[in-house]
């Protein structure tokens, strides 16, 4: 089995035509929309699809856009090495698309959102919202280089194609229909790309078990290997990996993920109505479950067929990522195609994570940046700073890739990379994580992989990279509590109702029951009048809801004076 992969080593001929035309498939689709797009040059179709979009194709692009390569690649290679408690991710990411469905997308509505830092102005000030949009800028930027790289990483393994061939190919492609195309060329690659990602890792999931010997047999070699833990609750928060912890992080991760993150609300916002938003964001949760299932599924096969042999120890890859490529590229030996096929899911990942970034972030830049500047802005000139700064997004990520690369090469990741990263986006630091020592060494038996003492940490580096995000949301509120105290706080009476959600506020529970958990803050007065628009039945299309040319908002215009809209939660 190992000596077959020794003697390949690489995808086929067939298989780097599939693979190609994969990609040549994502250019067209993309290339199609933006032609499509050329007559409606206006900023709203670009960034919103002029608030017509069809929640389905924009339920898979959400999800796609979520799971990443870094997810397909990193989530088999976690299972691989450390077992099957990594079916909590799957648990994690559910409870907050309710939050999001009950509680957030009437709140986007009502305040008719352009991109989701324009709220921390209506409650706060500008320069709250500009901070905040810089960092997520730079956040999005960054994440960015590290998807792109994973997969660029695994496709050297499998394929003649250098790392930096494949980062070039890759940023070109995204960037390329992405400015061309805006939104609507985002979502329809997406949807081409879930079904691609979909596929492959089904077919790999399947021959996998067949090659193995069946569930029995895979179920056998993670009991052998101690990988049989799903159902490890340790409390340790030095433990790299618990149920408590993925549970934990996860759902803080994923709320950021679905309710904060530009990507995300933009694709929102991009329906008709509340109620297609909510489609939408169920929707999102079908091929999240299903891919990271199968991910972890792919995983666990992975650990049965090299049991006895790892291809890391052997020297036949160099980096746990390359794994599952070099394992596609053995099983797949006597059919040829399905080995580009999986290939080319890991990479739909990829693509779809990078072009939704460089259309967000152009957005971010327009809206919380240019416009306050510049309000008078033209929409022909809007739609064309709009494109000359997603090339710019383009250019700039593909060079935090090669930073990323040198720094691994040169072994400044430990320290000075990961340190200006950190403070740069907790992500990252999940990413020095994945990439712990612990398992970037060669070991020459499994034995060695589950019973070798962890490495000890200094201090907070010793906490498993799954409570970051956590301990930097608890740090966050209680400091905001302490200076709001210290400075004074605000008068709840006083208060803009329509920037507040409360837990309770349907009208099955008693008014008192209501009051408590507005904590003082007035009720919100719901009515269509002449004014007014039913969000969650009306299709507002695209003169409701947008306000590309209006982001320079006084702070008189979120007065207690803001229009009711008749939304309930």
């Amino acid at each position: 089995m190992i000596e077959t992969a020794k003697k390949r080593g690489l995808l086929g001929a067939l298989d780097l035509v599939l693979f190609t035309a994969s990609l040549l498939l994502t250019f067209l689709v993309g290339g199609y929309y933006a032609y499509k797009a050329r007559r409606d040059d206006s900023v709203a179709n670009y960034y919103f699809g002029n608030r017509k979009m069809p929640p389905i194709p924009l339920g898979l692009s959400m999800a796609v856009s979520f799971i990443s390569g870094v997810a397909m690649i990193g989530l088999p290679t976690e299972t691989y090495m450390f077992g099957m408690v990594n079916m909590w991710y799957i648990v994690g990411s559910i409870i907050p698309s309710i939050i999001v469905f009950v509680y957030l997308i009437p709140l986007y509505y009502r305040l008719e959102l352009s991109t989701i830092y324009e709220y921390l102005e209506i409650r706060f000030n500008r320069k709250c919202r500009m901070i905040s949009s810089a960092a997520e800028t730079m956040n999005l930027t960054l994440y960015m280089g590290v998807t792109v790289y994973l997969p660029a990483l695994a496709l050297s393994a499998v394929t003649p194609i250098s790392i930096h061939l494949a980062i070039i190919l890759t940023s070109v492609i995204c960037t390329i229909y992405t400015v061309c195309g805006g939104l609507k060329t985002v979502v329809w690659t997406d949807t081409l790309q879930s079904g691609i990602m979909f596929f492959g890792a089904l077919a790999f999931m399947i021959k996998a078990t067949l090659v193995v010997g069946g569930f029995d047999e895979i179920a056998a070699a993670l009991e052998r290997g101690g990988r049989n833990n799903i159902f490890d609750f340790n409390l340790d928060p030095k433990a790299r990996q618990a149920a408590v912890s993925i549970f934990i992080g996860m759902n803080n991760v994923v709320l950021y993920a679905m309710a904060c993150s530009q990507p995300n609300v933009q694709r929102l916002m991009s329906c008709k109505s509340i109620k297609d938003a909510r489609i939408a964001t169920m929707v999102s949760c079908i091929p999240k479950v299903l891919i990271t299932l199968l991910s972890i599924g792919c995983g666990a096969a992975a650990y049965a067929y090299y049991e006895h042999c790892d291809p890391l120890s052997s020297g036949q890859i160099s980096k746990p990522d390359q794994l599952l490529p070099f394992m596609a590229v053995d099983i797949f030996n006597s059919i040829p195609g399905l080995a580009g096929l999986f290939v080319a899911a890991l990479y739909s990942g990829t693509l779809s994570t990078v072009s939704s970034g460089i259309n967000s972030a152009s957005a971010m830049i327009l809206e919380d940046f240019i416009l306050p500047i510049k309000p008078s802005l033209s929409e022909k000139s809007q739609l064309f700073v709009s494109k000359i700064t997603g090339c710019a997004c383009g250019s700039i990520h593909r060079c935090s890739i090669h930073l990323l690369d040198c720094s691994w090469r040169v072994g400044l990741w430990k320290g000075s990379s990961y340190r200006w990263c950190a403070a740069c986006s907790n992500r990252w630091l999940r990413e020095y994580k994945l990439h712990q020592p612990e398992y970037m060494e060669r070991y020459t038996t499994f034995y060695d992989v589950v019973h070798r003492p962890a490495t000890e940490y200094f201090g907070l580096y010793g906490i498993t990279f799954l409570y970051y995000s956590s301990i930097g949301s608890i740090i966050t509120i209680i400091v905001g509590l302490l200076v709001s105290i210290i400075t004074g706080a605000n008068d709840p009476q006083k208060s803009n109702p329509d920037v507040f959600v409360p837990i309770l506020d349907n009208k099955c529970f008693p008014e008192s029951v209501r009051h408590f958990f507005r904590f003082g803050v007035p009720p919100r007065k719901t009515g269509c009048g002449k004014d007014e628009v039913n969000y969650e039945t009306d299709d507002v299309g695209e003169e409701v809801g947008i306000k590309l040319q209006q982001t320079n908002h006084p702070e008189s215009n979120h007065s207690d004076e803001t229009k009711a809209l008749n939304v309930e939660i």
